[in-house]
């Protein structure tokens, strides 16, 4: 279950109070709804398992994707940290592997 904190629930209700430029089309639907649909999230630079679980929490595992700076970056403890969040097995998959082919458009 998606729990929206009360921060993201400040953001989606500002379009509403919102008519500081009269020349943009007002949104149709609210902000985070947007955010939800067209965004997807990765883990690089932030291998810190709150900000993981708030974007999983909040957007869904379907949203979440790992990812690392390589070669740049190469920092092996990132994958504990999240090898270690409270994930199961498909939803870790999902992280780690189909959620990428299914964005990309890869065969798996």
């Amino acid at each position: 279950m998606r729990r929206e904190p009360k921060s993201w629930r400040r953001s989606a209700t500002a379009r509403v109070r919102s008519g500081r430029y009269a020349s943009q089309p007002k949104l149709k639907r609210q902000a985070s709804d947007y955010l939800k649909e067209n965004f997807y999230y990765t883990t690089s630079g932030m291998a810190w398992a709150p900000p993981i679980r708030y974007v999983q929490q909040v957007m869904g595992m379907d949203r979440l994707m790992y990812a690392m700076d390589y070669p740049y970056q190469f920092v092996p403890d990132e994958v504990n940290v999240t090898d270690e969040l409270p994930i199961g097995r498909e939803d870790l998959k999902a992280f780690y592997q189909t959620n990428a082919e299914r964005v990309f458009k890869l065969k798996p």
